[in-house]
């Protein structure tokens, strides 16, 4: 119980795990589980420039000195934070040259603050942070089983042991919590296509362009075309795309301004007829299209090289790792 009633005083923020269950070695408090995938995702520093929040989520996935002041007077932001749709918690940062305490400390304020905005009734996601392979003991405590999680990629393909860490923190991570939902934010990582859906979204530090069509890109990292495209919905975290022109060809963009995004198409019909992931440098990275392939109809695969197709397509069977990692997509397919 707290000692006062009167939270100005609480230097110490009791209040923010007041009454939670507190699990693992250091006492953490145990968050709720969230089936929660985030759409159209801001950094919180640029949350007072969105114009339809209730349309976005907001992320911390940012330097820590932009929302240091978050810990101490999280309630002068929750006004501005209930407009958006929901959050990915904070992600206070473990690095190498930390001291331990430092570690433990920025852990336990990540899942204290998650705490607090459940209890705040926000549609909260969580986060996994972890340091070093010592951290596994007790990093994780605290975050929800089969849940949606959030992690980041940012900075873990700096040196071969940074990724060597991040891919052993991955696999740690669905022993101990089996999360139904791997959100992601940065840059992909190839050998994340081994687990069950992952879900990219650009980093901050990403380029956000407004999405064009076949096109040359501009020295602004955006392309010389005007988008031809809407979001007409999202299927598995993905956004499904329609041609805003309803006599255009059903075919998606060869190129995106956003990078690491994907976008999947159907046919009126309701059957699926293309997929297609782009790269960082937003061209892609393969495409999978349902239909007539070498006189059948048949699920085949595209590869890319550099924005150019690298040869021919090849066709997709149920035991295809693609197809493995994709099926929920292709809707009224038979391979």
């Amino acid at each position: 119980m707290l000692k006062t009633g009167i939270r100005k005083y609480d230097i110490f923020k009791l209040y923010y795990f007041h009454n939670a269950t507190l699990v693992g070695k250091y006492k953490l408090p145990q968050l709720k589980a969230t089936q929660a995938i985030p759409e159209n995702v801001i950094s919180f520093n640029e949350r007072n420039s969105i114009k339809k929040p209730e349309k976005h989520w907001v992320d911390f996935f940012i330097d820590d000195v932009l929302f240091e002041n978050f810990w101490n007077h999280p309630e002068v932001s929750f006004s501005n934070l209930r407009r958006f749709k929901g959050i990915i918690t904070t992600d206070y940062s473990m690095k190498p040259e930390m001291l331990p305490g430092q570690l433990i400390w920025n852990c336990t304020r990540n899942r204290v603050m998650a705490y607090y905005l459940q209890k705040q009734k926000f549609n909260a996601i969580p986060v996994a942070t972890w340091c070093f392979e010592s951290d596994f003991e007790w990093c994780f405590d605290g975050l929800p089983e089969h849940s949606t999680i959030a992690i980041s990629t940012n900075g873990c393909k700096s040196e071969p042991y940074s990724l060597k860490i991040f891919m052993l923190g991955v696999e740690e991570l669905y022993k101990q919590k089996s999360p139904t939902h791997l959100i992601v934010c940065g840059r992909p990582i190839p050998e994340l296509e081994s687990y069950p859906n992952v879900i990219y979204y650009p980093s901050y530090k990403g380029t956000w362009c407004m999405m064009g069509s076949r096109g040359s890109m501009l020295e602004s990292g955006g392309f010389s075309t005007p988008a031809r495209w809407q979001t007409v919905g999202y299927e598995g975290g993905i956004k499904v795309l329609a041609p805003k022109d309803p006599k255009a060809s059903l075919s998606l963009p060869e190129r995106s301004n956003t990078p690491g995004t994907a976008y999947v198409l159907y046919n009126k019909n309701g059957v699926f007829k293309q997929f297609i992931i782009f790269g960082q440098d937003r061209t892609p990275l393969y495409q999978i299209d349902y239909g007539v392939h070498r006189g059948k109809i048949s699920l085949h695969v595209h590869f890319f090289s550099k924005g150019k197709n690298r040869k021919t397509p090849r066709k997709l069977k149920s035991h295809h790792y693609l197809y493995r990692k994709h099926k929920d997509l292709f809707k009224g397919v038979n391979v």
